[in-house]
Parts: C-alpha cells; sequence; structure tokens
C-alpha cells in the first residue's frame, strides 16, 4: 500500500495504516494479528465466539463482518472456513485497500466480499446467517440506526456478535493524563459515545433484537494490563524520529502486560470494560 506522506509508528498504532512491505509477506500480518490475540482480552472472547459460530453454520452461509477494521477477525475466519461465504464492511477507504491488498497477496480459497460504506446505510436486507461487529458502535454517528441496519441484514431469527467497550473504568493516575496530552487510538478514531451495560442492552431491543447472553472482558486485570501497554504505545508513537528505535525497547516494556492479561481470561468481571453480546434478530 503506498501512502503519500511519510511513514510513522503512529499511523500503525492510532490508524491502522501499515507499512507496505507487510501485504509482501502475508505471514508477517498474521504475526500481527496473533500479537493482538495475545495482548488483548477482546480479541481471544470475540474470536472464541465467533468461530464457535461460524461451525454450527452450514455450507454455503452468508456471514457479515461490519467495520473489519485491519481484519483482525475477517482474515482469520475467511482462512478457516472456506465453506462460507464472508462479507467485510468498512467506511475507510484505506482498510479497504489494505483488505484487498492482502487477499490478492494470500493464497486463499475465498475471497470476501469488501464494501467500503457506513454500517449505518448498509443495504442488505434478510441477507445473513450471522454478523460480527467488534469494537465499532462506539464510532457510528448514528449507533441507533446502525444496530438497526445490522438487525436488517440478517435473516429471521439469526444472529449478531456485537463486542463493544463500556463502564470506561480506569486504574492508573497517569493514563488519562497521557490520553489528554499525547492524544490515543479514540480520539484518533473519533469516538463519539461511551455506554454502559444497561444502556447498551436497551439499544439493542430497541433496534429490533432479543439478548441471548453477554460476557464482560477486561476486568481489574485487564484494565492494567491495558493501560500499562497503551501508556508505552503512547510514548512511542509521539517519540517522533525516534519512534522506530523504541520498538526494541517497548517489546520488553509491554511484556508484564502479557500475564495480565491472560489472568483476565480467568478471573471474575461484573464490571468489566468491554462485553460481548450475543443477539438474535426478533
Amino acid at each position: 500500500m503506498q501512502n503519500p506522506q511519510p511513514y510513522r509508528l503512529a499511523d500503525a498504532l492510532q490508524q491502522h495504516r501499515y507499512p507496505a512491505f507487510l501485504l509482501r509477506w502475508p505471514p508477517l500480518i498474521g504475526l500481527l494479528h496473533l500479537w493482538n490475540h495475545m495482548i488483548h482480552p477482546r480479541n481471544r472472547m470475540v474470536r472464541k465466539y465467533f468461530h464457535l459460530h461460524l461451525r454450527q453454520l452450514p455450507a454455503g452461509a452468508r456471514v457479515l463482518d461490519a467495520g473489519f477494521g485491519d481484519g483482525q477477525h475477517l482474515f482469520a475466519a475467511v482462512r478457516r472456513f472456506h465453506h462460507l461465504h464472508f462479507t467485510g464492511v468498512d467506511k475507510h477507504e484505506q482498510h479497504l485497500r489494505f483488505a484487498k491488498q492482502y487477499f490478492a497477496y494470500a493464497a486463499q480459497k475465498q475471497h470476501p466480499q469488501l464494501l467500503c460504506t457506513n454500517i449505518e446505510t448498509m443495504n442488505f436486507s434478510g441477507h445473513f446467517d450471522l454478523a460480527l461487529c467488534c469494537g465499532t458502535l462506539q464510532y457510528l454517528k448514528d449507533d441507533l440506526a446502525g444496530l438497526k441496519s445490522l438487525c436488517q441484514a440478517l435473516k429471521p431469527r439469526c444472529r449478531l456478535l456485537l463486542y463493544v467497550p463500556v463502564n470506561n473504568r480506569s486504574v492508573f493516575p497517569w493514563y488519562r493524563w497521557l490520553q489528554r496530552h499525547l492524544g490515543h487510538y479514540d480520539e484518533k478514531q473519533n469516538k463519539r459515545r461511551g455506554y454502559t451495560p444497561q444502556a447498551l442492552r436497551e439499544k439493542c431491543r430497541a433496534a429490533g433484537f432479543e439478548l441471548c447472553s453477554t460476557h464482560m472482558t477486561n476486568g481489574l486485570a485487564g484494565i492494567m494490563a491495558n493501560e500499562w501497554y497503551n501508556t508505552w504505545l503512547m510514548l512511542a508513537g509521539n517519540a517522533g524520529r525516534f519512534s522506530w528505535l523504541m520498538l526494541p525497547l517497548l517489546f520488553l516494556l509491554v511484556l508484564p502486560a502479557l500475564p495480565l492479561q491472560w489472568l483476565d481470561d480467568i478471573l471474575p468481571k461484573e464490571k468489566g470494560n468491554g462485553m460481548l453480546l450475543l443477539l438474535q434478530k426478533s
């Protein structure tokens, strides 16, 4: 992928803009996704339940990834479930170019349909057997319209896996200060709102969904690990010409976050900062 401006580490950390050499060796993208899978409890939880439901679909079923971003969940699902038809939707042209070039380089039996459009204005009606929307709802201009559009896109009684950050609890006192002064991912992506679990459930019901189950992630251990990890990412992304020189040191500094993130998988999380909802079209 050719970028007209000089490439910065912050482009990858905050904008999903990755250096062009990654696309020449698709396994490198797999390694990047593996790292994100290891470091973020939400990715492990979402993949677990997404693949669980994908395995239950018959051959030829249609699956939607709404807001596929850097392909964290879409790429792995297409590689593994060759008997299903995938569609990826994202509003950012650079995400679409990245995904198209990835599948052009990667040797895949199936290529997904990739569309650049807003979730709120998707033109699908009763088309999909399963949908995933991970970490996207909080960025939509009209979240209720987005949920209604997702509901309309599904066949009757079919399901949506919806992951949304909730509660916005913080632990380390310096973290909010760094976010205000250095900038962060949510700011660059223009986050529009936060949710409580109850408010999110009510909005999903208003959009025409029945709630089947919920799963929480990012409890206390996960919050601590996430803030430690993001602290060093913010510092590295704002180090200017020294950003790339910090990468080896950055890797060592974020390693303490790994055991905390894995611990988060097994600890109770009644007030976690993330929520995965399994929803069914009414």
